[in-house]
């Protein structure tokens, strides 16, 4: 796997608990937020899933999904990062998976990208 700079920072370091196994679900997206406000798509998202409580996973939970996932699109999760503040990670095949992360609220979504929650 390869590392954006970001995910780096944020969560390359972080330390969670034994992965509870969990059903994940991937929604694709519909539209683009490139023409909508970063805010209320990523808002939008959040709240479509159920709130950020019910749409955060954990990065071991994202990373044990990606294990048999389709490499054909590009995939997003809400996680906390190491200082318990709710991310957008995004992983991106290319060869190997690629992760970034992202604020919640400066994301730009594409319209096929999938969304991986519980």
């Amino acid at each position: 796997a390869r590392f954006g700079r970001d995910f780096r920072r944020d969560f390359l370091n972080k330390k969670e608990d034994a992965v509870s196994k969990v059903l994940l679900v991937e929604r694709k997206l519909v539209r683009d937020s490139r023409n909508l406000e970063n805010i209320d798509c990523s808002l939008g998202i959040i709240a479509t899933l159920g709130g950020e409580e019910t749409a955060e996973i954990t990065l071991g939970q994202f990373f044990e999904h990606l294990k048999t996932a389709d490499r054909g699109c590009v995939r997003g999760a809400y996680i906390k990062d190491v200082h318990g503040v709710l991310g957008t990670v995004c992983a991106i095949w290319d060869g190997g998976w690629e992760m970034y992360a992202y604020p919640v609220l400066h994301v730009r979504w594409s319209a096929g990208n999938v969304t991986v929650s519980p």
